[in-house]
């Protein structure tokens, strides 16, 4: 997530930050910041798990660290709620594992 976030800022910015990097230093202040939650949604969502960032969420952000921890685990999240496909039901299987669903097999 971090490099995937440090090339995003990079490419809306030009400014290549660190971790440590504050959302000032790098361009994103307010501004840019629905901006990047915008392309951080639609960048990490699946058909199947949809990561749903908001200003809200970010408040709390004051670096680039910051920023990817809370998007890891708004990753987490979203995996955890996700809805397993057709074939991961069909083999009773937790896709997340690969652990049996069931004791039947």
């Amino acid at each position: 997530v971090g490099e995937t976030l440090c090339d995003i800022i990079e490419n809306m910015t030009g400014i290549r930050p660190d971790m440590d990097s504050t959302l000032e230093e790098v361009g994103l202040a307010s501004v840019g910041l629905p901006q990047i939650i915008g392309i951080l949604n639609n960048s990490i969502s699946s058909e199947r798990s949809q990561l749903n960032l908001t200003s809200s969420s970010l408040i709390s952000v004051k670096s680039i660290h910051d920023l990817v921890n809370i998007v890891e685990e708004a990753k987490l999240q979203t995996n955890v709620n996700r809805k397993p496909d057709a074939e991961e039901v069909n083999n009773g299987r937790d896709p997340e594992v690969g652990l049996l669903l069931s004791c039947a097999e």
